[in-house]
């Protein structure tokens, strides 16, 4: 049976994994608090080689580099790492998100502008129940099967999630404009997840809480058993330390 190169990748991609968790493991005690100070969720090891192998099954990529790009971009551990606190069945679709949002944003973002657009709205009317996508149409199956499973869990946010995805695009798609008429530089998957205003949304449908805008900004004096008061500031903390 011949092995496939996604196969390879994902192959690759746990040793890495393994190497992490090993180095982990052998740090001096000196080490250790920082080790467990990085607070990250503790499906992170389980779920990124899962959701880096659905993608990689599934997703067309144009050539190995860009296959090799989305997993050095480490999608699922960012989002561990942003959401440490997420319910146990809702982390997976959050990283699944980061992953797929992440690749969109680059598939328009190569688009001319005319070209993305038209593809933004495609997609939009897709999600929208308008048409159904083709099996062999990933970015467009993948995306609606997510928010579906998104509203199973938590219909009150989903809408909200929804925009926020497609504000994340729109500002790729102006991105792109700018790169072309050389005006500025792109802004990282970063600078753009926060400008779109994901993370208020995906805060709530990560721990079910509907917290305010207020309160997720500055926080809460309200005591919390399971530490849900985390801030949009400490979550813009969490990606300043990532390129």
């Amino acid at each position: 049976m011949a092995v496939t190169m996604e196969h390879l990748d994902l192959d690759l991609v746990n040793e890495k994994l393994l190497a992490q968790r090993t180095m982990i493991s052998e740090v001096e005690d000196e080490e250790l608090d920082l080790v467990e100070d990085q607070n990250i969720h503790s499906l992170r090891w389980t779920l990124t080689p899962q959701v880096n192998n659905l993608i990689l099954s599934h997703w067309e990529f144009d050539n190995e580099s860009q296959k090799q790009g989305f997993l050095q971009q480490d999608l699922t551990g960012l989002a561990c790492l942003a959401f440490p606190f997420a319910l146990g069945d809702r982390i997976e679709l959050i990283a699944r998100l980061f992953s797929i949002v992440y690749l969109l944003g680059e598939l328009v973002a190569d688009l001319d502008i005319e070209d993305a657009e038209e593809c933004l709205d495609s997609l939009q009317e897709a999600v929208k129940g308008y048409w159904k996508p083709d099996p062999d149409q990933a970015p467009v199956w993948m995306l609606c099967d997510l928010f579906d499973e998104i509203r199973a869990h938590d219909y009150q946010v989903v809408d909200d999630i929804i925009a926020a995805t497609w504000k994340y695009l729109d500002l790729r798609i102006v991105q792109r404009g700018r790169r072309t008429r050389r005006m500025d530089e792109v802004q990282s998957f970063k600078d753009s997840f926060l400008a779109a205003g994901l993370e208020l949304p995906l805060h709530r449908f990560a721990t079910g809480v509907m917290i305010d805008e207020e309160e997720f900004a500055f926080g809460s004096d309200r005591p919390s058993d399971d530490d849900f008061e985390t801030s949009s500031l400490e979550l813009k903390e969490v990606f300043a330390g990532l390129r």
